[in-house]
């Protein structure tokens, strides 16, 4: 039987797992429950990023080609995993 997840740990797990549907000049904010200190690493395709605490924000550059994108979410310094990889998708 494995160890049960405490509520950090869940909420770790659950942080930026689903790709979101993005369309190119859009605002994105992240929020990370449970997670004292949010960092994202982001691919080239965002613009203007801002970070307070456990939230985030950037901004989806004007001109970028349509297709999925990966970032990295880091919570309290440990990688945010999820049920799947974190990413978006630019198709609008």
């Amino acid at each position: 039987m494995e160890d049960p997840l405490t509520y950090q740990d869940y909420c770790r797990e659950q942080a930026m797992s689903l790709p979101i549907g993005l369309s190119p000049g859009q605002k994105v904010t992240w929020e990370a429950f449970g997670c004292r200190e949010l960092d994202l690493v982001l691919t080239d395709v965002f613009e203007e990023r801002r970070l307070t605490s456990n939230k985030a924000t950037a901004k989806v550059k004007s001109r970028v080609p349509l297709g999925p994108y990966d970032y990295a979410a880091i919570c309290d310094g440990q990688a945010a995993e999820g049920n799947s990889a974190p990413g978006v998708i630019i198709d609008r």
